[in-house]
């Protein structure tokens, strides 16, 4: 058996410290690169959020509007998927869409009966369209009216943010303009299938049009200024804390001393959140 080197006994307990010690300043980097990841997408968000939901809305209603174009090409596979896709996010009823490639855009209840040979809601469902009445649409005419005035709501907020401050609406005023138009329209229409006493009554496309709009444009005048309002905050933050933002950046670096390093900040983060030991020159938060 080979014997130990002299002194090896005492030399292990010295560098287990170092080993400790290289531990902790590798996992306090790693803290720190995770730190600062999470902060730089938390403010690409705060600064991108608006053309993040433009974007998300003119996807969501605009790729209905390819189910009929490929229907029309004869791409059923992909179309059929598309229908499939927003089947749970709307009724889909082939008399309260719009078609495309047809002879009208729009088949109103007795119509389409006529023309199909029933109303049935499931059948109105399941009907897609064909050569002669074109294809539907895979959202509804209120949906689509709903998500194409949210659309266009974040559009004109984007044109006028920078102008002047917005100042959302009332809830009282959105329940006026948003809320009423729409829950008496598409409320009416429902009521009047549900209750057997009560003749039945079907709106009509401009009507589901309106209230749809309404309730879209008042939803996105509620919503984005307030959104607006918080991911400021969080700019301003996140500016003053790491020094970042345009050069019109509403948070300059203090005029009288430097900011702090990023990673000053950082290190000051994670200490805040016992996540690494505190400093014995720690410096107050900024």
């Amino acid at each position: 058996m080979r014997p130990k080197a002299e002194g090896t006994d005492k030399l292990a307990p010295s560098l287990q410290p170092q080993q400790q010690e290289g531990r902790e300043k590798s996992l306090s980097n790693r803290q720190y690169r995770l730190v600062l990841a999470l902060q730089r997408l938390i403010y690409g968000l705060a600064r991108h959020w608006l053309a993040l939901a433009n974007s998300l809305a003119l996807l969501y209603v605009g790729l209905p509007f390819l189910a009929p174009l490929l229907m029309k090409l004869g791409w059923s596979g992909p179309a059929r998927l598309l229908y499939t896709v927003y089947s749970p996010f709307c009724h889909q009823l082939a008399f309260r869409s719009w078609f495309l490639f047809g002879q009208q855009v729009v088949y109103p209840r007795d119509e389409f009966a006529a023309l199909v040979g029933t109303a049935d809601w499931l059948e109105a469902r399941r009907f897609v369209g064909n050569a002669t009445m074109g294809y539907k649409v895979a959202l509804c005419q209120r949906d689509v009216a709903i998500y194409g005035a949210l659309f266009l709501g974040g559009l004109l907020f984007a044109l006028l943010r920078h102008r002047r401050r917005i100042a959302p609406p009332s809830l009282r005023l959105f329940f006026l303009i948003g809320i009423l138009p729409i829950a008496a329209d598409g409320g009416s229409q429902m009521l009047s299938y549900l209750l057997p006493f009560l003749p039945v009554r079907e709106s009509t496309w401009y009507l589901r049009v309106i209230t749809g709009a309404l309730f879209g444009l008042s939803l996105a005048w509620l919503a984005y200024p307030n959104f607006e309002e918080g991911m400021a905050d969080i700019r301003r933050t996140l500016e003053a804390r790491y020094g970042w933002g345009p050069e019109t950046s509403d948070s300059p670096p203090h005029p009288h001393r430097p900011p702090p390093s990023t990673r000053d900040q950082v290190l000051q983060i994670l200490r805040e959140h016992n996540l690494i030991e505190p400093a014995d020159d720690d410096a107050p938060v900024l």
